[in-house]
């Protein structure tokens, strides 16, 4: 599974409480770095550039020494280092200089003397980067994580893109003895009226029967697929919204941790992070590993509301 989760920290306990996520992982032999990021952008704005350089730099290599020694307690071959610049463009750096296969982190904005190492810059990583991205949402830092997952929930809409995360899925869910639960919402769109001599209020359920059994189907293909190597899985088919069956099911059960493909298109195409995965982020308390398309096959797969 993963070897190496680097963890950027901005001094804040909340980014210090996705240790307690990253953790499990650490017990299954993944080795952790710790990263802090001075982000020099906002020191070019004070008067005093150089003293306040050295004092911040001070202080973020005191702090990351801190907490390095506290989790080299538990786990002795972590590491750690320090960046400076642009906290996006540094993580991803770090990841690539120390082979990171997975970053976790939380999705707050940094604190005021290391700034931008969460919230915004969680966008600009899983839009830049390749690499997995365990994030925790910004409800989730008053969550008590467990000491590992019980259920990892998959949601599908139906792509191949989509179906890139039942691999990683169900690799977790074996490394832990979780449970698997797929999850696809349906929806329905219907252009029909009573001057076309058509009951559309009978359209309606006929096509969300349609739809709920054709989901049924596919999500019962797919979990076969997953029994071979995790023995309980189950299936579940919502006419909730996207984003809102998987909140749903997430904040249900605070020990489960979603796994999910995204485009993650930025600028006027898409929101940072893709419309579902963005409301989740938002929404939940639960810790949710996004998975780039840039760092999977089916990349040009549309993302829909799974």
């Amino acid at each position: 599974m993963f070897k190496k989760v680097l963890v950027p920290l901005d001094g804040t306990a909340d980014s210090e409480r996705v240790l307690d996520w990253v953790k499990p992982f650490a017990r299954l032999g993944a080795e952790i770095h710790l990263a802090t990021i001075v982000d020099s952008r906002h020191l070019m704005e004070a008067h005093e550039f150089a003293n306040l350089t050295d004092a911040v730099t001070e202080w973020a290599d005191q702090y990351l020494a801190g907490i390095l020694e506290e989790v080299r307690s538990e786990f002795p071959s972590t590491s750690s280092s320090r960046g400076t610049g642009a906290p996006a463009r540094e993580i991803l750096k770090i990841a690539e200089d120390v082979g990171a296969d997975l970053i976790a982190m939380e999705s707050h904005r940094g604190s005021a003397v290391v700034r931008g190492i969460l919230g915004s810059c969680t966008d600009a990583i899983v839009r830049s980067g390749r690499l997995p991205v365990l994030v925790l949402p910004p409800g989730g830092a008053s969550v008590l994580a467990p000491d590992k997952p019980a259920t990892v929930l998959i949601p599908l809409d139906g792509s191949d893109l989509a179906e890139n995360s039942l691999p990683i899925g169900t690799e977790i869910a074996a490394a832990f003895g979780a449970d698997v639960h797929l999850l696809r919402s349906t929806t329905s769109a219907l252009y029909a009226g009573d001057d076309f001599g058509i009951d559309v209020g009978q359209a309606w359920e006929m096509a969300i029967k349609s739809q709920e059994k054709d989901a049924g189907e596919y999500l019962d293909r797919q979990a076969a697929l997953v029994r071979e190597t995790v023995s309980i899985v189950t299936t579940q088919v919502s006419t909730d919204s996207g984003a809102g069956a998987i909140t749903e099911s997430l904040n249900d059960s605070p020990s489960t941790i979603a796994v999910m493909a995204t485009h993650g298109r930025g600028g006027l195409r898409r929101m940072v992070l893709g419309s579902v995965t963005d409301k989740v982020i938002r929404s939940s308390h639960a810790p949710i590993l996004v998975l780039p398309a840039s760092g999977m096959p089916n990349a040009g797969e549309t993302e829909s509301d799974v």
